[in-house]
C-alpha cells in the first residue's frame, strides 16, 4: 500500500493472478471475505510493468526479423487479458536503442532538477484544485470530478470524440485518456485541456497498446 509493484516479464506471470489485481486497480483495496466477516485491506499503489513484444522479443523490430508465429504472438499477449490492460493508464512501446544512442551526453534531456521542479508545480496544482473534494491527485478523480475539472478548449473535445470512435475505447479508457490529459495540462501549466494535451495523451494509449 503507497508503493510501487513492478512486474517485469508481465505474461510469465499466471492469468488468475494477473486479473486478481483488477479490483485493488480499481477500487485501491483488498476484500478478505470469510463466514462471518469481510475485511478491506488498503491497497493503493502504482503498477509498473514489462513485457516483450512478443516471446522472441523482436516482434516489430526495424532491423531483426521476428521468429514467432503470428499465433504465437497471439497467445503471448493473450497472457494479459484486455480488462487489465484497460486499467493501465500509460502504455508505452520502447524500441531498441542504436549503438550510437547509448552515448546519454549526445542525448539533449531536461535536468533531474528541472523535471523535479515541473512535477512539483503540477502537484501543487493538483492539491489546491482537490483541497475540497477530498482527493489530492488527477488520478483519483471520480467521474463527476472529471466532468467537472477536466474542461478542454480549442478542437481537444473533437479529437477525444474522434479516438473514442475510431478506437471503440470504453468509459473506463476514456476517463482515463482525460486525467492523463489533466495531467499533461497541468504539467505545462495550463488550466485548461487543449490539443497538444490531449494528443500527448494518445501517444500514450495508441491502439496497438490498448488491445492485445
Amino acid at each position: 500500500h503507497g508503493g510501487v509493484l513492478f512486474l517485469d516479464e508481465l505474461p510469465e506471470f499466471a492469468a488468475s493472478t494477473l486479473d486478481a489485481l483488477r479490483q485493488p486497480l480499481e477500487d485501491g483495496c483488498v476484500y478478505i471475505n470469510r463466514v462471518n466477516s469481510k475485511i478491506c485491506y488498503p491497497s493503493e499503489f502504482m503498477l509498473v510493468a514489462a513485457m516483450n513484444p512478443c516471446r522472441c522479443g523482436y516482434y516489430g523490430d526495424p532491423e531483426k526479423r521476428c521468429t514467432c508465429t503470428e499465433s504465437d504472438r497471439m497467445r503471448y499477449a493473450g497472457k494479459v487479458s484486455g480488462p487489465l490492460l484497460d486499467r493501465i493508464d500509460i502504455h508505452i512501446r520502447i524500441e531498441r536503442l542504436a549503438y550510437r544512442e547509448l552515448d546519454i551526453k549526445e542525448r539533449p534531456s531536461a535536468s533531474t532538477a528541472e523535471l523535479k521542479a515541473g512535477i512539483d508545480d503540477a502537484i501543487e496544482r493538483q492539491r489546491t484544485r482537490y483541497k475540497n473534494e477530498g482527493i489530492k491527485f488527477n488520478s483519483q478523480m471520480t467521474a463527476p470530478l472529471i466532468e467537472k475539472y477536466c474542461k478542454t478548449e480549442g478542437g481537444a473535445k473533437e479529437i477525444l470524440k474522434n479516438a473514442f470512435d475510431k478506437w471503440h475505447l470504453s468509459v473506463r479508457s476514456y476517463h482515463r485518456l482525460l486525467k492523463i490529459s489533466r495531467t499533461a495540462a497541468d504539467l505545462s501549466g495550463s488550466e485548461k485541456i487543449k490539443d497538444e494535451h490531449v494528443l500527448e495523451a494518445i501517444s500514450y494509449r495508441m491502439p496497438d497498446r490498448l488491445t492485445r
